[in-house]
Parts: C-alpha cells; structure tokens; sequence
C-alpha cells in the first residue's frame, strides 16, 4: 500500500489549476460525492479525509491503475475523423483524476503507461511533464489541433520545433506519430531511428509556403524509408515524395490530396506487392500517373486480408491498373468505395463491364446485408450506387457517362443473382427522365421499389413518367411501392389519371402490383434567369381526400422541402378565387 503521506520520487508536476479546471464533470463521474470546489480545497499534496472513504484502496495498485485508464478517453487515430482536442481533453483529466486524493495522485504519477500521451495542445510544462513520467512507456506524440492551425507560419515553425526540441530525445520511444500540420522540414524526422514506430499520420493544411518541397532535398528521397515496423500510414495534403516511401508490414495504407505528380502506378502496385497483410486502402484526390512499361502490371497481387478499398478523386486509367492487379476473397471487403471525375485515356464502359464486373459479389452482398441500395442519375451525366450497412458498404460514384450506361450496368449486376434481395431506390432528374430508352430500363429493372422523380421546370418529363406507370399492358416500376414526386408544378388531375389506370379491374396478363405510398413534395418559388417564380402548388382537402380513396394507394403524403410535411393550413387560392385547405 502506498503512505500517502510521502513524498513521491517522481519529478513534481507542474500544479496548472487552469488547465485542469475544464474537468469537473469527470470527477463527478468517477467518484460521486463532493463538488469539484470541494475537491480543489483540499491539496491532495497533504493527505484529505477522502483517502479514507476511499474503497478502492483495499485494490492492488496495478488494477486501480488500469480503472483509472478506463475513465480516460481512448484516442483511436485510425478513425477517419478523431475527435478534436481528444488529446488535449486525455491530459486534462488525467490532472483532474490527480487532485480526486493523494493515494489516487501517487497512483497516477507511479503508472508511466497513463502519461504515454504528449500533445503540443497541452502547455510546454505539462509535455515535459508527460515525457518524464512516461519513463521508458511507448508514446504516441501529437502535435496540432484547433490552435495551431490559426498560427502564421513563422510562429508555426517556432512552435513546432520547440515542441520536437523536447520530444527528439526521446524518438526511440515514438510508437504512434500524429502531426495535423507538417512544416516542409518534418519528413526529415522520420528517416532517423524510430525503431517503435508503427503509425504515422501526417496532416498539413492548406497550400502553404511551408508544405513545398524542400528544394535542397534530393528528388529520390521519400518518407518513411528507414521505418521498419511501419503498420499504419496516413499522409494527407504534403508533397507528393511522401508517399514515395518503400513501405513494407502495413496494414492500413491512405494517401490523400498529395501535391504534384511523382506518383506513378508502378510505385502504387511495388508497394502493394511489398505488403500482402495489408487491409485498408485510401487513395483520395491524388494525381497518379500511368507507367508506360504495362509489362510491370501484368502479375496479379495476393491480398487475403484486404477488407477495405477506397479510390475516390483518381483518374480512371489509375483505378482501372489498381484494381486489375489486385486478388482478394471478395467475401473478405466490407467497403468498396470508387469515385472518378475523369477518364484519362481510359474507355470508361471498360472498367464497368471489364474490371468491376469482377467486383459484383461484393456489391451484391452489401445491397443484401444492407437492406437495399440507392441508385441515383443526374442532368449532369453523374450517376452513383450506394449501399450503407453496418457491417458492409459500397459507393460508387462516376462522372460523365449516359444514363442509359448506368442503368443498364445497375440492372445486369442485380440479375445476376437468384437470391429474392430487398429493393433498390432510384432517384433520377427530369431530363433523366426524358429519355425513353432510360426509361424503359429503368421500368422493367427487377426490385425496384422506391421511386424519387425530381421535376423543376419541365412538365413533359412528368408527362412521360405518368404515362409509364399507368401503361394498361405493361405498367413501368412493377415492384414500385414508393413514389415521390418533387417538384413545382405536379399536375394533380394527372397523377389521379395515373393511379386508376395503374389499379384498373380490368387488366389482364399483369401479376398483382404493389399498392403506392405517394410523396408530393412541393419546393418553394425561386426565381429562374430573371423570369418570375413559379408559383408553388397548392393541393386542396378534396383532391387529398380523392387520391386517398384511391383503390391502389396504402398512402398519401404531402409537404415541403422546409420540414412542414403533412400540415394543412388555409390558403388563398389564385386559380379558385378563394380561401381553401392546401
């Protein structure tokens, strides 16, 4: 048992009430009772009457010790997004579980594991402080957040190096390395001897002066080629050397937003074949040039653990190298995410039909596991699928390519398999809707099932998507039980028209359809090129209460863009002369 009424041996830390102050409501959590102002009267340096009403010193010291890391925050660096100031909020209430007593203080200054966190967003004292007491712990060093980022850039340089004046000495320790702004000189860092480091997240900001190159630096040096024990590598918005390391055991690998083009798809694929465990690939807004010897991409790559591949912002000539080469138990994905902008020199109907053709599977499941997938066609030839599980995910985003494509493509992928799969919802724009071959697609692709049309200032485009839905002899969307309507002007005597042609006794030949749920959503008047807004339609009880009657509607549901769904109100009608429920 320790006696609290010694002086421990450690360095005394320094006591910054103020940056402790932040922490009442922890101590609350942690040990119910007095207030946070109770608690700062009494110094914990001289022993309090706490210490003996406290039960958790009948435990061994290393398992108070690990109760006490429980009520610290995790810091997961591998998140997309780490919670802001998590470090900051770490080292803040590690201070304020200290001044809880004296036995908790000597508990927590004699664990160096719980002082492994040294953040540039605590004061310089608390980072020696950290260092110190870490004693030979592992650490993970952080430097960045919230104010940092606010710095000009010669107070940033002056911090950084002040920060790493302190943490250099003890680079044999560094385990985890998560930098959120990078002077151009912080790459020279990591080619020294860190021989614990196994993850590294390097951030910079903006396109400043300080994230150029170094022009001094030769033009084959890269990041990372001294690091041996290198797991985990994120690089987001540096030059583009930094991602010209020779990487080798890694298990996550993203790239984001490097500057210039130095990539090329010959380094991507070596790096890949150097890493058979890896799991997660990122690549996001990069600029990867396509090596001219293909003869260096023809043997495939082994990757059984892959479980993640993102390749967003890439031209498609880069995507469609990667993913040939690459060979994995498609069971093993759990998100598969590609967006391309641009083409390069690539035919773009090949990487659907050729490349990712072989990926379908994984598509498969995921539209399965998730309950469903979103399809949606745009004026602007953009078309993207989604499907969001919990345990599996896809998304795939392509820019400039016909409707027709996409559709065509969405539609083979889902009749590939026999298994009966949940629906898919379809979101498409008037002049989408324009097309008949599109449209004819579109209402004979099996599980579809939800149905958003986005009308602006076209009304033929509704006259189309009307007239198929209610064709007597082979009625579009024959799984359809969704359809939303949003626009400005939807004819309410055609959508009437619609329903009972749909719904009709007497047809014949066609399995029973699905009754309709009806959305019709009416956006709010805008001005279009200087013309006068189009005035918003107003639906009256009567027309409400005939669609309903309706046989083949479940329900009918009507509102605004605003948040005001399904509200009646009276209004002045301009076409009836008169007030009337809209």
């Amino acid at each position: 048992m320790i006696d609290n009424s010694s002086t421990p041996s450690h360095p005394v830390v320094p006591d910054l009430s103020a940056f402790t102050s932040t922490a009442t409501n922890t101590i609350a959590a942690v040990n119910p009772g007095p207030s946070w102002s109770n608690l700062r009267k009494a110094s914990p340096t001289t022993g309090t009457s706490h210490d003996s009403n406290d039960k958790t010193l009948r435990l061994p010291n290393e398992l108070r010790a690990a109760l006490l890391q429980l009520s610290l925050p995790e810091i997961d660096t591998l998140t997309p997004h780490p919670v802001p100031g998590v470090c900051r909020s770490y080292v803040a209430r590690l201070y304020a579980l200290r001044q809880v007593s004296a036995s908790w203080r000597d508990i927590i200054d004699g664990t160096p594991t719980l002082w492994s966190i040294v953040s540039s967003t605590t004061p310089i004292q608390i980072v020696a402080a950290c260092l110190s007491r870490s004693e030979t712990c592992p650490l993970l060093i952080h430097y960045g957040g919230y104010e940092a980022r606010k710095m000009m850039t010669m107070k940033e340089r002056e911090s950084f190096l002040q920060f790493f004046d302190l943490t250099n000495p003890h680079r044999h320790r560094w385990a985890v390395a998560w930098l959120e702004i990078v002077p151009d000189f912080a790459v020279d860092f990591f080619n020294a001897a860190t021989p614990l480091l196994h993850t590294v997240k390097l951030i910079s900001i903006g396109s400043r002066a300080t994230l150029q190159p170094n022009p001094t630096t030769p033009s084959d040096t890269a990041f990372g080629n001294e690091i041996k024990l290198l797991h985990n590598v994120e690089l987001r918005g540096g030059p583009a050397n930094w991602g010209l390391g020779h990487f080798r055991g890694l298990r996550s690998w993203s790239m984001m937003e490097l500057l210039g083009d130095g990539l090329t798809t010959q380094h991507i694929l070596g790096v890949l074949q150097e890493n058979p465990l890896l799991e997660v690939l990122k690549m996001d807004e990069l600029n990867i040039r396509i090596h001219p010897d293909d003869t260096t991409l023809l043997t495939p790559i082994s990757l059984p653990r892959l479980t993640s591949i993102i390749l967003r912002g890439l031209k498609g000539d880069a995507v469609d190298h990667i993913l040939r080469r690459i060979r994995t138990p498609i069971d093993m994905i759990h998100r598969f995410s590609i967006a391309v902008w641009s083409w390069g020199r690539l035919d773009p109907i090949k990487l659907l039909t050729d490349v990712l053709a072989s990926w379908s599977p994984a598509f498969q499941r995921a539209h399965r596991s998730s309950g469903g997938s979103k399809f949606c066609l745009s004026a602007l030839g953009t078309f993207y699928w989604i499907a969001n599980g919990i345990q599996t995910e896809f998304s795939l985003y392509f820019f400039g390519l016909k409707a027709v494509t996409g559709v065509q493509w969405m539609a083979d992928i889902l009749s590939q398999t026999d298994q009966p799969g949940p629906g898919t919802s379809v979101e498409c724009w008037s002049t989408v809707l324009e097309s008949a071959e599109t449209m004819n697609i579109l209402g004979s692709t099996e599980k579809i099932t939800r149905l958003d049309a986005h009308m602006r200032h076209n009304e033929e485009s509704m006259q189309i998507l009307l007239q198929a839905l209610s064709d007597p002899t082979r009625p579009a969307f024959p799984w359809l039980e969704t359809l939303n309507l949003d626009g400005l002007r939807w004819g309410m005597g055609s959508i009437v028209n619609m329903i009972q042609a749909r719904f009709t006794d007497n047809r014949t030949g066609v399995a029973r359809l699905p009754k309709l749920r009806i959305e019709v959503v009416s956006l709010n008047p805008e001005w279009w090129f200087g013309n006068q807004p189009i005035k918003r339609q107003i639906i009256d009880l009567n027309t409400v209460k005939t669609i309903s009657a309706l046989n083949g509607v479940e329900r009918l549901h009507f509102g605004t863009l605003s948040g005001q769904d399904g509200m009646l109100g009276v209004v002045w009608s301009d076409e009836l002369g008169e007030p009337t429920w809209g």
